[in-house]
């Protein structure tokens, strides 16, 4: 097979350096959930322009227990799920699946790809894609950009968002926003501190960012009108601790580590 250059949400690919990809999601109701692609950087609007008409985003829920398998597909010129935010491209597209065909937990995956040969400029590519020829063509079918893969989030994971923002942050600091209509908490930090975040996989950034969003509740958010909010008191109230509705005893450092609890190594296996 004949590589051709591919966008990475990890971070691990280089032949876009002037384009960033990251993914993320958030769960709307059980079965439902809200896919985020976002695309950065000084390139980003000249490699949008080249994938636009011939580009797909394609989400796959999967559960390897059951063989189950649930797309969604949404055109990158589909103006009802783009939009932007500063420097941010973003698409944004409800994914469902039926929760009764899966045993466990299952992955959401998502890809950009060519519906049709998509013509790329090799002013964008890395060096390794230099040579004679001005442009590179991505042929149909074939993987453009390749999102990280996620199990479904609980009811914590799922109310936080991280987005890159470098004018709101600096490096190892996190700003959360006031919740949206549906509870929902956007986390921005820069890229070096999301990618350090995903290095680290749900150590202290995670408590930073639940403590953060966890102190902007207060009685008006009544668990009542969310279920993830629902969830998260139940969580609490199963545990002995306080929630916001009793704002004398609440204490949102205690409520994150229960919900999200620093982890120790062996003993032993202390550095």
């Amino acid at each position: 097979m004949i590589h051709r250059p591919m966008l990475r949400a990890d971070g691990l690919g280089y032949d876009f350096p002037g384009v960033t990809y990251s993914n993320t999601f958030e769960r709307i109701d059980e079965g439902k959930a809200r896919v985020i692609n976002t695309l950065s950087g000084p390139d980003v609007d000249a490699f949008t322009k080249a994938v636009r008409d011939n580009g797909a985003w394609i989400s796959e829920i999967r559960s390897p227990h059951t063989l189950y398998s649930e797309y969604a597909t949404y055109g990158l010129n589909d103006k009802s799920a783009y939009r932007t935010e500063g420097e941010n491209r973003i698409w944004e597209y409800p994914v469902k699946w039926d929760p009764s065909q899966s045993t466990a937990r299952p992955f959401l995956i998502t890809q950009l790809c060519a519906h049709r040969p998509i013509i790329l400029s090799k002013e964008m590519l890395s060096f390794v894609w230099q040579d004679g020829a001005s442009s590179l063509t991505i042929p149909q079918g074939r993987v453009v950009a390749r999102g990280e893969v996620f199990a479904m989030k609980d009811a914590v994971e799922s109310i936080l968002e991280f987005v890159v923002n470098k004018d709101m942050t600096r490096d190892g600091e996190i700003r959360v926003t006031e919740p949206d209509p549906q509870h929902h908490f956007k986390v921005f930090m820069t890229q070096t501190t999301l990618q350090s975040a995903k290095r680290e996989r749900r150590s202290g950034i995670m408590n930073a960012a639940l403590v953060g969003a966890l102190a902007r509740l207060n009685k008006s958010h009544d668990p009542a009108e969310s279920q993830v909010l629902g969830e998260i008191e139940a969580r609490l109230q199963e545990a002995g601790v306080a929630t916001w509705m009793d704002e004398a005893g609440y204490d949102p450092a205690e409520a994150a580590t229960c919900l999200e609890p620093f982890m120790f190594p062996p003993e032993g296996m202390e550095e």
